[in-house]
């Protein structure tokens, strides 16, 4: 597996190193497995000379019994092993799916192994019924009996699933106390007075419940600047003709501080008096907000070292 790393995302290679280093420790039953499917083809592909009538279930029912425990004895041994995926990014249907594909695997494998001998060594007459028919109770013994283990680890890694979202969308990633209010909302008036294209309408604190900044700002565009530098040659208060002017877009944002855990921050285009979050101006100004959180917690926090 070395050199994997270098090539590979976090999330395929952990995915990848797990799935080789079980199969390494059950190499045994994992090699027993295969030598039964390829045993099964090779039989099923010359049927009339090896395996009839009740033999044929038989051999049927011990290969099923060792896919079967295949199955269970290369999954997850213990919930952490779930949650490492889980923190490497691979989502539950990635899980399952890797369940699934792990026996597979080992089953095709041992339906080629069988294959190539009835190729080398045949018994009688080569038949491509027999061939195709023996791929398909090798594929199917390859999906069906894993599929029990497999929806067990998606269904814990679907309990688990805040697991592998590092933040919620709403969570700014450093913490900031409400005691710090003011001077975040000053430095956030810093920041916004800075970009030309956008027009503080309110920057202000509200203390009830809960401690949070109400910011409302108009979008002037790309062209903003040229648009201030030229209404404030002409004595134009910038306040008066933008505050006003409902042919630019409304945006809001609102930062609700905490004690001890991420402030939660909702951007938003108010539209026909609509707050509509998912918008392309609400998103890029959520963006700018958050990163400024983060640069104030850097350089001008009073409690600097408090970060996640």
């Amino acid at each position: 597996m070395r050199g994997l790393d270098a090539l590979l995302d976090p999330k395929t290679y952990a995915m990848i190193s797990l799935a080789y280093h079980k199969a390494l420790q059950r190499l045994p039953l994992t090699a027993c497995m295969t030598t039964g499917v390829a045993v099964l083809t090779y039989s099923l592909i010359f049927n009339e000379t090896f395996l009839d009538g009740e033999a044929l279930y038989i051999v049927l029912f011990v290969v099923g019994v060792l896919t079967l425990t295949t199955s269970f004895a290369l999954e997850y041994d213990t919930r952490e092993e779930l949650e490492a995926l889980i923190c490497h990014g691979v989502s539950p249907s990635d899980i399952f799916r890797l369940g699934i594909l792990r026996i597979l695997t080992f089953a095709l494998i041992g339906y080629f192994i069988g294959l190539l001998v009835a190729i080398l060594i045949p018994a009688s007459q080569l038949q491509n019924v027999k061939i195709f028919y023996s791929l398909l109770v090798s594929l199917a013994f390859g999906t069906v009996p894993p599929s029990y283990s497999a929806i067990k680890s998606l269904r814990i890694s679907l309990l688990g699933r805040g697991a592998f979202r590092p933040l919620s969308d709403l969570e700014v990633p450093s913490l900031v106390y409400p005691s710090e209010a003011d001077d975040l909302r000053s430095f956030l008036d810093e920041v916004l007075k800075d970009r030309s294209e956008l027009m503080i309408i309110e920057n202000s604190v509200l203390r009830n419940e809960y401690t949070e900044l109400l910011v409302r700002c108009r979008y002037l565009g790309t062209s903003g600047g040229e648009s201030s530098i030229f209404l404030a040659s002409a004595g134009i208060s910038l306040d008066k003709a933008f505050r006003d002017d409902e042919t630019l877009p409304l945006l809001k944002a609102r930062l609700r501080l905490r004690d001890g855990k991420c402030p939660l921050l909702t951007c938003s285009e108010v539209k026909k008096g609509r707050d509509i979050e998912n918008t392309f101006l609400a998103k890029n100004l959520g963006a700018l907000i958050r990163q400024s959180i983060i640069e104030y917690k850097v350089y001008k926090g009073s409690r600097r070292a408090e970060k996640l």
